[in-house]
């Protein structure tokens, strides 16, 4: 099948006519973290993308040329689509309207191009650039099912002589079915087409994008635009399999994801479903919990809470599965969960220090809990043992199938990670994904996904993307780490499968009259290891397969570190010294003997590059077995 065939239905609003009726709709973004299916040891993301105004109002833009990475910009949501038009004012839409655009060097592409609606030429033109991303560390054969909204009455055409037109990939690596016609469980049809990529998307890449721009055309009218509603609805689900011992791209996916025919209409209402996440207003529901069933399942934040209550109250859940049914939004930049001006709900800890634990078998069955909001002050929570996180404390527990995305946690002196505070005991973490966010703490154990642990802990396939650990107050002894904050006691620890590209900002910030420690107790796995071998953090009790740490920008801090001969930060200008670092840390740039004026330049550069942290005097220990780094600065 030709592009010009599948040319398709797209946009939505209305011309100026229609305009005057106050009747707009608007193009929606697809949820990637949720459209995504996978199977195998793969990893991917869906990454909606669109070009900078800066790229379209320079001298390239509207033109051929090439696009960077710094070109484009995440996909901007609730965008109206006017009716296109010629900028000459010809009714007419020309194939010349469209020209080459080259993908930078981190997509992979088996063309030299695309073909882009020209802005100069055709006005009204909205671009939705849908690319995957290999983001684990194995290649991938992967496909992007496409639903475009189409109900009874509006069309798509090759040649614009219809109501809708979209502008899929030129690129000869896809390979291009059209399953028809679906109706989705809100009542709208769809039009299904599907993107297969013909060869393994390697550990890294950036494909080209399978769709590329929509546009409404002049021939929409009023009952088009009515039809269509207040916004048009475009679903992306992207399917991914392993490749090895699987022949091509085809064979693997049908195998994997089989008849999409058949299937196509369940994926994508679960897609629906996934994206239409519930809000919480800080009320608790215990009403779906009896003491005679052993599986439970919540599809609201309010139960979710009541989750919470019923721990507190001395449910451990030991036995016990609950299972979480729809993604949920806890208390953080979602529009219904504060008024203006009022501080976000903080959604209390389940558990509370060592005795009050949660012990069951938490399944968040592929869903998300976007935006947990914990503030240790608005919470009440005093210096000592409660536990920050999801969970506070949970004892012989599993938890799986979760997706923790953009968590604000800041606390004082409380053990915590952005999914659980304490782990003790046998406890499994699996198909967890942390993405995006911070979590801050002063003085204690601070993870990425857990903060403290003792005995057994096995996290299978557990990442942490893009999320901020940190120190506060640039305390020395605060215990940072990728995954775990730190070790308390005796463990064992099983890591597999795990991607770890959070971002930790444990620069000790020069104040006060402490003598500074450069990332002590920080590790981009494990903060404080508790084990040192010959000076440096090691980690024995630690197992670890096809693991990979990834830093990024961030990795290199340059500042001027020093200390005032005693006096603080009130030493007297030309005081000044450069502090000596202790011995096992980088000290390249740094003269200890250096007296210097307060405002005189004097900048050291150091570089995080640990995966364990120890205690004063020891170095970072920056290898194991079975961990691959990767450096991406």
């Amino acid at each position: 099948m030709s592009k010009r065939t599948l040319l398709l239905v797209l946009a939505l609003i209305v011309s100026v006519a229609i305009a005057a009726t106050g009747t707009l709709a608007y193009l929606t973004a697809t949820d990637s973290d949720v459209n995504v299916m996978t199977l195998g040891n793969v990893k991917i993301e869906q990454l909606e993308k669109q070009r900078t105004d800066a790229f379209k109002s320079s001298d390239e833009g509207g033109h051929s040329g090439r696009l960077e990475t710094d070109d484009l910009e995440d996909f901007v949501d609730k965008k109206p689509l006017y009716p296109a038009y010629p900028a000459g004012g010809d009714s007419s839409y020309d194939t010349d309207t469209a020209n080459p655009i080259y993908w930078g060097d981190n997509v992979t592409a088996a063309d030299a191009a695309d073909s882009l609606w020209d802005d100069e030429k055709l006005v009204g033109v909205v671009d939705k650039m849908v690319f995957v991303q290999n983001t684990g560390s194995s290649p991938a054969y992967y496909r992007t099912i496409l639903a475009f909204e189409c109900p009874e009455g509006v069309e798509y055409s090759e040649d614009a002589t219809k109501e809708l037109v979209m502008n899929i990939s030129d690129d000869t690596l896809f390979q291009w079915k059209d399953h028809g016609y679906t109706t989705l469980e809100d009542g709208q049809r769809y039009l299904v087409l599907s993107a297969t990529w013909q060869q393994a998307l390697q550990p890294g890449e950036i494909c080209s994008p399978s769709l590329l721009q929509v546009v409404m055309t002049h021939n929409a009218d009023s009952s088009d635009v009515a039809a269509l509603g207040d916004t048009y609805e475009i679903i992306a689900v992207t399917q991914a399999v392993q490749v090895d011992n699987l022949p091509d791209a085809n064979t693997a996916l049908d195998a994997g994801f089989p008849d999409v025919k058949a299937n196509m209409a369940q994926w994508l209402n679960d897609a629906l479903d996934a994206d239409a996440a519930d809000h919480w207003d800080g009320s608790v529901d215990i009403s779906w919990y009896n003491d005679t069933d052993t599986e439970f399942t919540i599809t609201t934040a309010e139960q979710l809470a009541g989750l919470g209550k019923l721990v507190d109250e001395g449910n451990t859940f030991e036995g016990k599965t609950v299972k979480l049914g729809k993604d949920l939004c806890l208390g953080n930049n979602c529009d219904t969960c504060a008024k203006a001006g009022e501080e976000p709900l903080s959604f209390n800890p389940i558990g509370f220090g060592y005795d009050t634990v949660f012990s069951g078998t938490f399944d968040g069955q592929n869903h998300t809990i976007r935006n947990l909001y914990q503030n240790g002050w608005a919470l009440g929570l005093s210096y000592g043992t409660q536990g920050g996180g999801l969970f506070a404390s949970v004892v012989d527990a599993t938890i799986e199938n979760l997706t923790i995305e953009n968590p604000e946690i800041v606390m004082e002196c409380v053990d915590m990670g952005v999914l659980v505070g304490y782990s003790y005991g046998d406890c499994t973490y699996r198909n967890i994904t942390v993405k995006g966010g911070v979590i801050a703490n002063y003085n204690r154990y601070t993870g990425g996904v857990v903060g403290e642990i003792n005995g057994t802990q096995t996290f299978e396939n557990v990442d942490v993307i893009g999320t901020k650990v940190s120190a506060l107050w640039g305390t020395p002894d605060c215990s940072c780490g990728g995954i775990i904050g730190g070790k308390w006691g005796d463990a064992s620890v099983t890591m597999k499968d795990c991607d770890v590209s959070a971002e930790l900002d444990v620069f000790n910030d020069a104040c006060a009259n402490y003598q500074y420690y450069l990332y002590r107790l920080s590790g981009m796995l494990i903060g404080n290891s508790e084990e040192k071998t010959n000076g440096t953090a090691t980690a024995s009790y630690l197992t670890a397969t096809n693991c990979t740490v990834t830093y990024g920008n961030w990795v290199n801090y340059t500042y001027c570190e020093f200390e005032a001969n005693g006096k603080g930060s009130y030493a007297a200008e030309g005081e000044w010294k450069c502090s000596r670092v202790q011995e096992g840390y980088a000290t390249e740039g740094v003269d200890p003997d250096h007296t210097h004026d307060t405002d005189e330049d004097h900048e050291a550069q150091h570089t995080f590059d640990q995966l364990f942290g120890g205690d004063k005097g020891v170095a970072g220990g920056k290898t194991h077995d079975g961990v691959t780094v990767n450096y991406n600065n």
